[in-house]
């Protein structure tokens, strides 16, 4: 803020709501269903997968990963829960992948939508493709209480958050 709207927010103090701020809760509420979701990032085409190897970030590594982290914070205070695991997998562009991933999350809706954490882990590629996902859930009335967490890691995944929130 400038000089000036420093000023008035001294002299003016008294008039403005008390702002929000982020803090941590003492009393973390209980997991006792959880789900971790792993989406890969893109698969080269298999002209290319010769020249330069095997993907080594799979789905089901990142689906482990997130529950392991789920599992490790559960531990640490004190109690233990259910997690579930769900390694999705499809090559293609995004609204392709979108569409495929979706099909086969919808064989899991049970379980996410009995879920008290959904954790979703991507990379890459992943990122747009896992919060569409997401997206698509909350829009559908899947989830609803639930807190959601999503693990972006790769060059997009700026672009992608502030694109979902906006």
């Amino acid at each position: 803020p400038s000089i000036i709207q420093q000023i008035a927010r001294l002299l003016m103090h008294s008039q403005q709501p008390v702002k929000n701020h982020v803090y941590l809760t003492k009393d973390p509420p209980k997991i006792r269903k959880a789900i971790a979701i792993g989406i890969h990032g893109l698969f080269p085409a298999a002209l290319l997968r010769t020249v330069i190897g095997q993907p080594t970030g799979t789905s089901i590594r990142f689906a482990n990963h997130a529950a392991a982290a789920i599992h490790r914070w559960a531990t640490t205070h004190g109690y233990s829960c259910e997690i579930e695991k769900v390694a999705l997998e499809g090559e293609g562009k995004i609204a392709e992948r979108v569409d495929n991933l979706w099909k086969l999350l919808l064989n899991w809706i049970d379980h996410v939508r009995s879920a008290d954490v959904i954790i979703v882990a991507c990379h890459s590629q992943g990122v747009p493709v896992a919060l569409m996902l997401v997206a698509k859930l909350i829009e559908f009335g899947v989830v609803t209480t639930s807190r959601v967490g999503v693990c972006a890691m790769g060059k997009c995944s700026q672009i992608s958050l502030l694109a979902i929130a906006s």
